[in-house]
């Protein structure tokens, strides 16, 4: 039988866990206010709008949620590392990334980059 870990290290590391989970909230919080204010800003314009019903399908505009795929999508399989001698090493791999080359992303940054520069423009 193991020996029981001491309190103060429990509680220690609850601190650690609560303080992680803290930030894990606070990122996400981040994250939705910027979702949302390109959701606006996109929607605050008639043909952006109707870009996003024509081009991408949408039966009503405000049923995107500001969400644009990333640049970068993780690989299915990771890359094998190699060994000095060009062997592959099973147990070495990093996981590759391809660019998101997706015709839908490319409409959703360029409507977002659209609205984006409306704003910038308006602010001068």
């Amino acid at each position: 039988m193991s020996d029981p870990v001491p309190l103060s290290e429990s509680v220690a590391e609850t601190g650690l866990i609560l303080a992680g989970a803290a930030l894990v909230r606070a990122e996400l919080a981040a994250a939705a206010a910027v979702v949302a204010a390109r959701r606006a800003r996109v929607l605050a314009h008639p043909d952006l709008r109707d870009r996003l019903t024509g081009e991408l399908g949408y039966a009503r505009a405000e049923q995107w949620n500001g969400y644009v795929p990333p640049a970068l999508c993780q690989d299915q399989e990771p890359e094998r590392l190699h060994d000095v001698q060009g062997f592959p090493n099973p147990t070495r791999a990093v996981p590759g990334r391809t660019r998101n080359d997706s015709g839908r992303r490319a409409v959703l940054v360029e409507i977002c980059a659209e609205a984006l520069r409306r704003e910038n423009e308006a602010v001068r």
